[in-house]
């Protein structure tokens, strides 16, 4: 037996967010995503203004090069269980990184609320909508990590036209 439809006028609260997947789920799916996300973005702020490899070699202390083992990779927990320093070395991580996890996890879950899971929503939207995020927050860590603009002579400067540098 099923549930009574709503009378004329009743909604049911889940107007168009999907069907077949608890809103909480979708959050916290959303959520890890995006930490994991957020931690390619700390890849790609630390790598790219050097000019090194996103690939190659995989995870490691920028101070004494060792390769960071599995559990010392998992967004934000691993910083917290290393209370912020190198397993290997001792020496500081930045509370940066665990911060742009947070954030990219916050971003991801609050778009999960918002968009809700629906198996007709097109795959292309959502991966629009992940990379416009990711593509901006990467922009912004490289901005905060060097203090310059990855792209300092590119698209933004032409559409935003000249700027005074006094």
């Amino acid at each position: 037996m099923s549930a009574p439809a709503p009378a004329p006028g009743e909604g049911t609260g889940h107007e168009g967010r999907g069907v077949g997947m608890p809103v909480t789920a979708v959050v916290v799916g959303s959520g890890v995503l995006g930490l994991v996300i957020g931690s390619f973005l700390n890849v790609v702020a630390w790598r790219v203004p050097r000019g090194e490899s996103i690939n190659r070699p995989g995870s490691h202390c920028p101070v004494c090069e060792t390769p960071l083992r599995p559990i010392d990779n998992i967004p934000v927990i691993s910083w917290v269980l290393l209370r912020g320093h190198c397993r290997s070395c001792g020496t500081a991580i930045s509370l940066r990184y665990p911060l742009v996890e947070l954030s990219a996890g916050t971003l991801f879950a609050l778009l999960g609320l918002a968009i809700g899971w629906s198996w007709t929503l097109l795959p292309a939207f959502a991966a629009a909508a992940t990379a416009l995020v990711a593509v901006f927050m990467a922009g912004d860590r490289i901005r905060t990590s060097t203090g310059r603009s990855p792209d300092p002579e590119g698209a933004g400067r032409r559409w935003s036209g000249p700027r005074s540098r006094g």
